[in-house]
């Protein structure tokens, strides 16, 4: 009996690099901080978890240390 399907669905059916790009972007401006380029987003931020993107973020001063 299957009690699970687990779909990896990031790259193959939907391409979530824009929407992680949009939501950083949508989360930066919230707590007033500057916005990334996407460029910088595909070159830098792409692929890390968010506690990694807060850590560059952060040592860039573009985030203060409190947000985390």
């Amino acid at each position: 009996m299957i009690k699970a399907v687990i779909f990896d669905l990031d790259g193959v059916l939907v391409d979530t690099k824009k929407i992680h790009f949009e939501s950083l972007n949508l989360s930066l401006k919230k707590y007033k901080c500057d916005q990334i380029s996407l460029d910088q987003h595909l070159k830098i931020y792409d692929g890390l978890p968010t506690s990694e993107k807060l850590k560059i973020l952060n040592r860039k001063k573009i985030v203060p240390q409190n947000v985390n």
